[in-house]
């Protein structure tokens, strides 16, 4: 099923261990990549999976039909980048030169290597290839025959989000007070009108951040944990790869495999309910999106390291979806 952003208030998709083991690999990649044997064979192997995920979510590179109305008729959103002058990252590409000097003390905070020097054109495929080099077969498989029987999937696949439950009305508060000052500290700023490739780029952010925040909810029954920031952090390929997306297909298409190849609980069960989740929050409007990202936001405030992506990243893209009419 595809997952589109609607260009109402909602965003609207449709529905459809360690840190030293991590890998995945995909069987389609991004445009130029070819196709890896590997998680054909896993799909054959795990012969009880009527419609692998992985099969289903193939990254396009180009908009999906979503999107491409949403940045009207006249235009397109372009995965091809123009180089110029040093590489740039961050909400809406701001910044740059930025990793230079705490990669050293914060040698985790990404996965790119050399972030201020490596071309954007050349960070999906080297985010790919390293997934790739490092796939485990036999933890995919352990989890997915096994997993299920794991006290942490069982709570997790029983987990409510904020999302699930009925929407309070106009008149009811819907922020909770520590959210409310959390948005009352956040810095705020103008932003100039976004290209719509740009808008494009920030819509998949966000809903990359979403995924990867819906994961970690339902994994500690809504108590983040000291694990918390980087998990999201990994799932994430906005954030631990720095990559920009145009499309929505080819964030689900990272997050599934990145989810089944990274945290500590890779069963397609969770992946695909996680997916709902996201789907969800998005249906439930700009305030449930807000809120999502309030918590991520949140939870990197608590890390020294990755803190740093709030700077980067979050502390903007709060400030700018509260700005959408």
């Amino acid at each position: 099923d595809s997952v589109e952003f609607e260009s109402n208030e909602g965003f609207q998709p449709s529905p459809a261990e360690d840190h030293g083991q991590q890998g995945a690999t995909r069987s389609s990649a991004a445009p130029a990549t070819s196709q890896t044997a590997s998680m054909s064979n896993l799909n054959r192997a795990a012969g009880q999976v009527d419609k692998p995920v992985v099969e289903r979510l193939e990254p396009t590179g180009q908009p999906s039909s979503a999107v491409s109305s949403l940045l009207g008729n006249s235009a397109e959103a372009s995965a091809a980048s123009v180089a110029i002058g040093a590489p740039s990252y961050g909400f809406n590409h701001g910044h740059s030169g930025f990793f230079g000097p705490i990669l050293a003390e914060f040698p985790e905070i990404v996965d790119l290597p050399d972030p201020d020097t490596t071309p954007i054109a050349d960070r999906r495929q080297l985010r790919v290839d390293a997934e790739d080099e490092s796939f485990s077969p036999q933890r995919f498989l352990g989890d997915f025959f096994w997993g299920a029987e794991d006290p942490l999937y069982m709570s997790a696949m029983s987990f409510k989000g904020f999302w699930q439950g009925q929407q309070p009305s106009a008149g009811e508060q819907f922020f909770t007070d520590d959210e409310q000052e959390q948005m009352r500290r956040l810095t705020n700023r103008e932003f100039l009108a976004f290209s719509p490739t740009e808008l494009a780029e920030a819509l998949c952010l966000l809903f990359d951040l979403t995924v990867a925040f819906a994961y970690d909810q339902r994994l500690t029954q809504g108590e983040p944990t000291v694990e918390s920031a980087w998990t999201i952090r990994t799932i994430c390929s906005s954030l631990s790869w720095l990559e920009r997306f145009h499309c929505a297909e080819d964030v689900v298409a990272a997050s599934v495999h990145r989810m089944l190849a990274y945290p500590y609980m890779r069963h397609l069960g969770l992946v695909a309910q996680v997916l709902e989740d996201a789907s969800a929050i998005w249906r439930g409007g700009k305030r449930s999106v807000v809120r999502a990202v309030l918590g991520v936001h949140r939870i990197f405030s608590k890390s020294e390291q990755f803190n740093l992506l709030n700077r980067l990243y979050l502390t903007d893209a709060c400030v700018w979806i509260q700005q959408l009419d």
